[in-house]
């Protein structure tokens, strides 16, 4: 596994799903609140995101910047399916809506 660094607050799976495509694929608009004149193209990649934001300190004090992101990567994985059924307004069969509520907790 990977030394991950940068974890999203909102996860890159969820926000492919509010951009455009175009010239850049999966591009969304970022907006500051506070400067409304500030409107910036990027990728989701490139949002939501900050410096250990899942990191927890274990019980020996060590940094643990790896298990939440294991574990949320696992669920998130299976969140474009799900969408792509939501869209195509099909069913979901039992360990897909179990997969749903799994995300949602």
């Amino acid at each position: 596994m990977s030394n991950t660094k940068q974890a999203h607050y909102i996860p890159e799976t969820y926000s492919k799903n509010f951009c455009t495509e175009g010239k850049s694929p999966n591009t969304g608009f970022l907006y500051r609140k506070s400067d409304p004149e500030f409107v910036k193209s990027v990728q989701p990649k490139d949002w939501g995101k900050e410096k250990y934001y899942t990191a927890f300190t274990t019980e020996d004090g060590a940094r643990d910047a790896q298990k939440m992101e294991g574990i949320y990567g696992v669920s998130e994985a299976n969140w474009p399916k799900l969408i792509e059924r939501f869209q195509d307004k099909k069913d979901l069969s039992t360990e897909e809506a179990a997969d749903f509520f799994t995300l949602l907790v």
